[in-house]
């Protein structure tokens, strides 16, 4: 151990004195050889060990800089080569998989233009908006946007450029009709209640002015229309159509709500501007080369003022 080494040391040294006293030449001198050679040994060792430590730390060091370079380097690649991750809503003829549906396509293409590769999830609608929120996606669709209401207040931003105007209709009972004239003359009034129970898609309760309630699948949402369990749905024009025709629901009465910008949602934060600059100009290429036009014209339409009633179903 050290520290008995030591201590034979020091003892040895405290001998000194007492031999130089009864004049021990010869043996005095060989304790002095002694511990000079003892001095020797412990000072190599010393030596030793201290060029042990530098090359420790000199390839400590050489080691850090090499990852940090690494990196850097990673760091400076990772925005060319990570793909941009999309988060979708699953929405029956419209969403129905990371390969098939027209908004699956126009996704595909924004992604091309930014020269990036793509990877698509589908999921619920308030799981995708989720999503962005915490971080596990760069962008979500479909979603709406209302310039009118405080978007600071909001957990995500949307992209500077919009891809469409969709057509939102209030779809009612025919026993108990519910158009855009009624639900605005009640908002005029401001009551404290709101006399009338409107779900929306999931997540985007806050882009409307009227209290609502959130729905996540909106074939059940017509039927609690039917039944008169809420006043309506108040969706977009294609998604909801496709169901009224698939299961012919004719008692179910339609009135234009309005058309709101269709738009994509990214996460606020350090991300956000770029995120903006690649989808945002994907976009502005797409317009300007007439594919977003012909693309988007499978996804939404102008309202068509057509009713369920008049169809002839049986």
């Amino acid at each position: 151990m050290p520290l008995q080494r030591n201590s034979r040391i020091v003892f040895i040294f405290s001998l000194t004195p007492f031999l130089q006293s009864h004049s021990c030449n010869r043996f005095q001198n060989q304790v002095t050889q002694t511990i000079c050679f003892m001095s020797m040994l412990i000072k190599k060792r010393h030596m030793k060990r201290e060029r042990h430590m530098k090359k420790i730390q000199t390839m400590g060091g050489a080691l850090l800089f090499f990852f940090c370079l690494a990196s850097v380097g990673r760091a400076q690649t990772d925005n060319g080569n990570m793909p941009l991750r999309a988060s979708l809503a699953s929405i029956h003829g419209v969403i129905n998989s990371p390969d098939e549906g027209p908004f699956v396509d126009l996704i595909k293409a924004i992604g091309a233009e930014t020269g990036r590769t793509l990877s698509i999830e589908v999921v619920p609608m308030s799981r995708s908006i989720d999503n962005v929120i915490k971080g596990r996606a760069d962008f979500h669709i479909p979603t709406i946007r209302n310039r009118l209401l405080d978007e600071a207040s909001l957990p995500f931003s949307f992209t500077t450029e919009s891809y469409g105007a969709v057509s939102f209709v209030i779809y009612s009972s025919n026993k108990k009709i519910l158009t855009k004239k009624i639900i605005t003359e009640a908002l005029a009034k401001g009551e404290k209640t709101f006399p009338y129970i409107l779900e929306v898609p999931a997540s985007m309760e806050r882009l409307f002015p009227f209290p609502c309630v959130p729905s996540n699948d909106t074939t059940n949402s017509l039927n609690k229309v039917l039944k008169g369990r809420v006043d309506a749905l108040i969706w977009a024009q294609e998604d909801v159509d496709l169901i009224l025709h698939k299961d012919k629901l004719k008692n179910i009465h339609r009135d234009h709500w309005e058309d709101l910008e269709d738009t994509i949602i990214i996460p606020k934060g350090e991300e956000e501007k770029e995120t903006d600059r690649l989808l945002s100009g994907a976009i502005k290429k797409l317009r300007k080369s007439g594919k977003l036009k012909e693309i988007y014209s499978t996804v939404h339409q102008p309202f068509s003022p057509w009713q369920p009633a008049d169809m002839g179903w049986e």
